[in-house]
Parts: C-alpha cells; structure tokens; sequence
C-alpha cells in the first residue's frame, strides 16, 4: 500500500487483523519503484511470455487468440512459479 488516506481505514485494518493479513505500507510516491510482485515474479513471467510469443511469430503464427494465449500463460506460470 502506498500509505495514501483513503486506503487505510479502521474497517481496513480490521479486516486484514481478522484475515490474518499483512499489509505492507511504502513509501509515498515509491510505489512505481518498489512493486515486489512486478519486480520479481511478474517480470520473469512477462519476459518468458514475450518470448513464447516471439517463438510463435518466428513459425508464422501471427494470431494469438484466447486459447492460444491460456495454453502458453499456463506453460509459463509453473515454470515461473
């Protein structure tokens, strides 16, 4: 969370308590900088897409439709995860 006002209210608060969840607070104006998910696992799972999507061009698949897109996004998310 980027400490802004709106997003730290009480019920907030109480809600992660009862949900057993941590929040992280950055600094203000960080948030951009700091993102830990895009920073480690989203970034790798971006480049390898992009370079799934790159190998299928060079084989002349120019088109990636919905089923296309699931079958490469699921090869990618185990090995990334």
């Amino acid at each position: 969370m980027d400490r802004h006002g709106s997003h730290i209210t009480a019920e907030f608060d109480q809600y992660a308590k009862q949900n057993l969840i941590i929040v992280l607070c950055m600094p203000l104006y960080s948030l951009h900088i700091l993102q830990p998910l895009d920073i480690s696992c989203f970034a790798v799972l971006k480049r390898l897409y992009r370079q799934a999507v790159k190998a299928q061009m060079r084989v002349g698949i120019n088109h990636i439709n919905k089923d296309d897109f699931l079958t490469l996004y699921q090869e990618i998310r185990l090995a990334v995860f």
